[in-house]
């Protein structure tokens, strides 16, 4: 077993790199850029979470944090934007002064050489939005961070989503009836209450995303893989009830869901 260490090792590392510096194109979705080589890093969460889904509430005052490291070890001008997307997260067509309030690009101001660690790099880090320039429509976004404000020398870009609360759900994850051998299947029984809302039809498309996938200590922030549910099979004054079995080979691994009604 002793000599078998040094290859596992090896082995874990390996993986974390692939896995760290690729986006597989999964569910007809487009992966995102590939990082630039000198990009090392990249933690992009709510402010104080860095587990947590990069998502915001329109309006309020939450905030996001973004933090990477440059192995150039020159200091760069950074600059970040948003880019409004569909539910395919595809761009839209539309002025980014439409969904931008103020400036549409801010440079990223705080850089940090290092000190103590052999590896030459700087540290970069913004919390976002700014007063400067504030997001107002919700949807889904992507955050791109490029050089000497030039959107085409693309350092890496991010999804993030801006949430407007219109609905409320109630969720619970169970194990169906005729469970496999391997216990690794899992079932969503959900409704949606929708009182703010007025619904011409109530057989409205709901999608959720597996947002955070950690297998171990490693965080693995995965909107790709969407799953929708069929029309509602039981519909109250103001409660959208979704009875029928809808089935996710979740494997082992713990899986957080998030929620969203797409109209």
């Amino acid at each position: 077993m002793q000599r078998l260490r040094p290859l596992f090792l090896i082995g874990t590392l390996l993986f974390i790199a692939l896995n760290g510096r690729a986006q597989v194109k999964i569910g007809g979705y487009p992966s995102l850029s590939a990082d630039n080589p000198d990009i090392h890093g990249v933690i992009f969460s709510k402010a104080g979470n860095q587990l947590s889904y990069p998502e915001m509430t329109l309006g309020s005052t939450e905030a996001l944090a973004l933090s990477f490291d440059d192995f150039d070890a020159r200091l760069k001008n950074y600059s970040y934007t948003y880019i409004r997307c569909d539910q395919n997260w595809q761009p839209v067509l539309q002025s980014s002064f439409d969904y931008i309030q103020g400036f549409t690009d801010m440079r990223i101001r705080d850089a940090k050489f290092s000190s103590i660690s052999r590896t030459r790099y700087v540290h970069y880090a913004a919390t976002l939005p700014t007063s400067e320039s504030q997001i107002k429509k919700s949807g889904n976004y992507l955050l791109k961070v490029y050089l000497d404000g030039d959107t085409s020398k693309l350092a890496f870009e991010r999804r993030m989503l801006v949430v407007a609360p219109k609905v409320s759900v109630a969720a619970s994850v169970v194990r169906p009836s005729g469970q496999s051998p391997t216990g690794d299947q899992q079932k969503l029984n959900l409704s949606i209450s929708v009182n703010r809302l007025r619904l011409q039809n109530p057989g409205i498309r709901l999608k959720w995303w597996f947002c955070k996938i950690t297998v171990g200590t490693m965080p693995f922030m995965s909107c790709n893989r969407p799953l929708c549910v069929a029309r509602p099979m039981n519909t109250i004054v103001k409660e959208i009830c979704f009875l029928q079995q809808v089935r996710n080979f979740g494997g082992q691994i713990l899986k957080v869901f998030v929620f969203r009604v797409i109209g």
